[in-house]
């Protein structure tokens, strides 16, 4: 099962969706059969993440939806955690903001819980967009702040400067120019140097 899967994500990396599928169709199967419902979950949001690759926003989050139930079942808060964190972005895509909201915050909290201070970053950096889109401003800031200071402690460039973008589009939004200038500058150097 192992394999299909990982076999399945380098397909998918290389835009062959149809063989990635049916590795990973082939991963679930395996996994069901001998009973790991861990396998079988990370095969599962392997297969939304195929599922979003070709435009099929409601069946990856009902993919989503089983991966969580079943790592639920198992304890496996940081897997839910991830999981959580990818419906609300697929959420988010589909202009569900109030459950997209819901769904950052249930993932922050678990990632806290379990210390996976990169994945509080990545949720903290998606949570301030969407508060921005949603004109929450100061909350959407206050987010992004502290996901663009993780994104520097960990050395993860380029999502420090996608958190310099949107602190910039927060500044431009509220009439600071030169701040946002500043912002849209700092950017340039975080996406040239990743």
């Amino acid at each position: 099962a192992a394999a299909h899967r990982l076999i399945g994500i380098i397909l998918l990396e290389r835009g062959e969706l149809q063989s990635a599928e049916a590795h990973t169709l082939e991963a679930i199967r395996i996994a069901q059969l001998t009973g790991n419902g861990a396998m079988r979950a990370r095969a599962l949001s392997n297969l939304a993440n195929i599922d979003l690759c070709q435009g099929e926003f409601e069946m990856a989050l009902r993919r989503y939806k089983q991966a969580l139930t079943i790592q639920r079942e198992l304890g496996d808060r940081a897997g839910a955690g991830v999981t959580l964190g990818n419906m609300a972005n697929v959420s988010y895509d589909l202009g569900k903001h109030n459950d997209a909201a819901e769904r950052y915050e249930q993932a922050l909290i678990i990632h806290r819980e379990v210390g996976h201070i990169r994945f509080v970053g990545i949720v903290l950096g998606n949570a301030g967009a969407l508060a921005c889109v949603r004109g929450h401003l100061n909350e959407a800031r206050d987010m992004l702040t502290a996901a663009a200071a993780i994104h520097q402690d960990r050395g993860n460039k380029r999502s420090q400067g996608f958190a310099l973008i949107n602190l910039g589009i927060i500044a431009h939004l509220q009439g600071d120019l030169e701040t946002a200038r500043r912002r849209y500058s700092s950017s340039l150097a975080f996406f040239s140097a990743s």
